[in-house]
């Protein structure tokens, strides 16, 4: 069973800000986190363990903000390690709104996506694994916008699920 949570980010709520309520931040964690879970044991695929989690979160039905959820959408992802992940986050920020700039430059981008990290995902985020889904179609709230990017990113200490979701709809 997974459960909403919160992060305190100060960082987090800024860009929020700056997105004026396009970007889309939730923090999910299992209700009594066990050694095992999520299971990358066994050579089991990366996909399985993202469709395991999005399964159980449409079933658990704790986020209605995201929508009806697509499974079959979702099997189209890219994965990331945590400095690929960085450089999406510097992306998405450089990107901004379809109407607007949110950082004012490359190394404003560059201190604000390591500021995230840092206060979400601890001092040694090297072993986070970030999931880019690549359809739109994943969730209701991803589908049809102008400007969309969603990633579900799993961080093995707390046992935390983290979903970001850019939806500009302009």
């Amino acid at each position: 069973m997974l459960r909403t949570t919160q992060r305190n980010s100060t960082t987090l709520a800024s860009v929020q800000t700056r997105f004026e309520g396009i970007l889309h931040s939730f923090f999910v964690e299992p209700v009594s986190p066990q050694e095992s879970y999520p299971n990358f044991g066994f050579g089991r695929m990366h996909e399985v363990v993202l469709l395991e989690f999005l399964a159980e979160l449409k079933a658990s039905y704790i986020l209605p903000e995201l929508g009806a959820l697509n499974l079959e959408a979702a099997k189209h992802f890219s994965l990331q390690q945590r400095f690929e992940f960085e450089g999406a986050l510097i992306q998405l920020l450089l990107g901004g709104t379809a109407t607007r700039d949110v950082v004012s430059g490359v190394g404003d981008a560059r201190e604000t996506a390591q500021a995230l990290l840092q206060e979400i995902v601890g001092a040694e985020p090297a072993s986070l694994l970030a999931y880019r889904l690549d359809d739109e179609a994943w969730s209701e709230l991803s589908s049809g916008n102008t400007l969309e990017a969603s990633f579900c990113v799993y961080v093995p200490e707390p046992k935390l699920w983290w979903i970001l979701v850019l939806a500009d709809d302009y």
